[in-house]
């Protein structure tokens, strides 16, 4: 062939067309592609189950041969022929343990060879055993072997096109099949997300409708004298507070420990004053605090403010504010928040499930393109 024919081909091969395929279609262009590649798959893989059945017979005769080994006829000590007896009957036993699982098997040179590796590993040892003796009568079955593979490995070759195309077309199909399964699980996630939003805005109608019933109570005029009862009470409260802050500063606490330290109950007292004065104070009442305060000398301005405090706080004592009508109704909208918080951390899970499928689907669909690339344009 010349130059030009050369150049002639090349440019034939350059304007080759590649089909164009959506990827919708994909599916339905794997199953024409597999229902052409059929009768030539079967052809292929009948010619290896032939050449197995071959393997599986000769394997019989080989095995038939090592059990007819005339042992009168082989001169050596009997002790080495009983080790090398026991052995041959341990090969034989793995060869036909072998030979029917050969038979089970589809075809493809994977299963074969993993069987093979399995069998060297349990025989290996009592093969090396009994070769000491009979390795001519063994030989035969390891050149039956040998032939097998060569002979598989030629018939691999003549079909290399084929195999490859179905390793192709098998390994899509079983991506296509995982991007379905993606979409399937991805349709599931998004009607769980809709009926969380769903559940969200019934809880939000439900709070809704709990907030127009607190606003009806509070236009009622038992909501308004409540009102005005919480008003006063913390008006008073903060009354309260600024007149127990200055009674506080009023009294010399160096004094008093001074003039009482031979007091054990009475400095017990003022020291929980000194230390939290308002929490002595809700405790005592005063009572202690108003014995202690006669050794000060500013003691009547003391007992001026000190009785102006316990007459605020017996006012205060005296306010009846009674129930917060709209408490209940608050109470059930504090727990449907809650509700739309548990929620919204669900749509939030669903929603980065999604985006891990996602992730996968696009690259499980980069590698259909790449596996593909140079068959059809998807």
């Amino acid at each position: 062939m010349g130059f030009f024919d050369l150049f002639k081909k090349k440019k034939q091969e350059e304007v080759k067309e590649i089909e164009k395929i959506a990827f919708a279609d994909l599916s339905s262009w794997i199953k024409n592609k597999n229902d052409l590649l059929k009768s030539s798959n079967e052809k292929y893989l009948e010619s290896i189950g032939n050449r197995k059945k071959q393997l599986i017979s000769d394997i019989d005769n080989g095995v038939v041969g090592l059990n007819s080994i005339n042992w009168d006829k082989i001169r050596t000590e009997d002790r080495v022929k009983k080790i090398v007896k026991e052995n041959l009957v341990n090969y034989v036993g793995h060869l036909e343990s072998l030979n029917s699982e050969l038979g089970k098997l589809s075809g493809e040179r994977k299963e074969i060879e993993k069987k093979f590796k399995e069998f060297d590993k349990r025989a290996g040892m009592s093969y090396q055993k009994a070769t000491f003796l009979i390795g001519k009568e063994m030989g035969v079955i390891d050149e039956s072997v040998g032939n097998f593979f060569r002979d598989l490995k030629k018939i691999e070759e003549d079909n290399k096109d084929l195999v490859s195309e179905i390793g192709k077309i098998n390994s899509v199909r079983e991506k296509l099949s995982r991007i379905k399964e993606i979409d399937d699980k991805n349709l599931q996630i998004n009607k769980l997300i809709k009926d969380i939003g769903n559940n969200r805005d019934l809880v939000n109608n439900e709070i809704k409708k709990l907030d127009g019933e607190i606003e009806g109570v509070k236009k009622s005029d038992d909501y308004r004298k409540f009102e005005d009862g919480k008003r006063m009470l913390e008006n008073s409260r903060g009354r309260f507070g600024v007149m127990i802050k200055g009674l506080r500063g009023m009294i010399d606490f160096k004094k008093l420990a001074k003039d009482w330290h031979k007091n054990e109950k009475e400095m017990k007292i003022i020291k929980k004053y000194r230390e939290n004065f308002d929490d002595a104070f809700g405790k005592d009442n005063g009572v202690v605090l108003k014995v202690v305060i006669s050794s000060l000398d500013n003691r009547d301005l003391v007992n001026l403010k000190l009785a102006e405090v316990l007459e605020l706080k017996g006012e205060i004592e005296k306010i009846e504010l009674g129930s917060d009508l709209t408490l209940e109704f608050q109470e059930k909208i504090g727990k449907l928040r809650n509700e739309i918080q548990v929620l919204e951390m669900d749509k939030t899970r669903e929603e980065k499930r999604i985006e891990k499928f996602d992730i996968e689907k696009v690259r499980v669909v980069g590698e259909v393109k790449k596996d593909l690339m140079g068959v059809v344009d998807v």
